[in-house]
């Protein structure tokens, strides 16, 4: 849409006034973004965005293999601490699902951005249920409830103390019956256990960077993407919020590294390796 409104405008005005022109005009989601709107039971539409981790990393099938292997998936025993969480129920890589959420703010306000990443046979895929307004909350909520409550095992970071009850608050609000893994694993309480006193902190930008050796480029500040949504809302420009969703996608793909790193006797060398940097 957005091209097309370009090369009228440089008819109208002359190609280098049209072009003048067009570079004011926003960047639209759907320009940028490969998703989809989609429909909830609850409220109106939302942006479904659907991608391979392989997209993101090209070592994300490796990545993958090595995480099947710490639930102990087919035959084998889970490693100690998703033993202990799921009280030593076998559960399958399909049954997990890794949460992370934005929002608006730090105190109740709406969510915006429901990211997930989930095991299919051949590696993890992730989901994003973007709200493009305000009025779209509700169908984020409901519709990622919808997929939580198929998983036994749900993988955060420090989401017993922020994404659970952010969400529990936000369904309250919208009037959406949340429904959840009946396991929850926080991977905060395990890097803190290993890490506290050896790392500068245990954030997880910290441990990407110390325990799993990667780096991020362009990153966006969690601090600024409140600020970034509004943005988005008042403008409709979405150049950022496209940094935002990435943002979100490495969150998500950080908490498997870091499990494996933590938990998987062949990545430990390659852990101490990256702290010795």
């Amino acid at each position: 849409m957005g091209n097309k409104v370009s090369r009228i405008l440089q008819k109208l005005l002359g190609h280098n006034e049209g072009q003048r022109a067009a570079r004011l005009l926003p960047t639209m989601l759907e320009e940028i973004i490969d998703g989809t709107t989609a429909k909830a039971s609850i409220g109106s539409s939302y942006f479904l965005i659907s991608k391979s981790a392989v997209a993101l990393e090209a070592q994300a099938t490796a990545l993958y293999k090595r995480f099947a292997s710490l639930t102990g998936h087919p035959n084998e025993l889970a490693v100690e601490p998703i033993a202990t969480i799921c009280r030593h129920e076998r559960i399958a890589p399909r049954e997990i699902v890794f949460l992370d959420l934005e929002t608006t703010g730090l105190d109740g306000t709406p969510l915006f951005l429901i990211g997930t990443m989930e095991c299919e046979d051949d590696g993890f895929y992730f989901r994003q249920y973007f709200a493009r307004d305000y009025s779209e909350e509700a169908s984020i909520l409901a519709a990622a409830s919808e997929r939580l409550a198929d998983a036994s095992l749900l993988v955060t970071f420090n989401g017993k103390s922020f994404d659970v009850p952010y969400m529990q608050k936000r369904c309250a609000v919208t009037g959406v019956k949340l429904r959840l893994p009946q396991y929850h694993l926080d991977i905060l309480h395990e890097a803190r256990r290993l890490y506290r006193g050896k790392l500068p902190n245990c954030r997880l930008q910290t441990l990407e960077q110390m325990i799993c050796g990667r780096y991020r480029d362009d990153d966006v500040p969690s601090s600024e993407i409140p600020a970034i949504y509004h943005e988005f809302l008042r403008t409709g420009d979405a150049t950022k919020i496209k940094l935002v969703l990435a943002h979100n996608l490495y969150d998500l793909f950080t908490m498997a590294d870091l499990m494996n790193r933590m938990w998987d006797t062949k990545a430990i060398q390659t852990s101490k390796k990256s702290q010795e940097r």
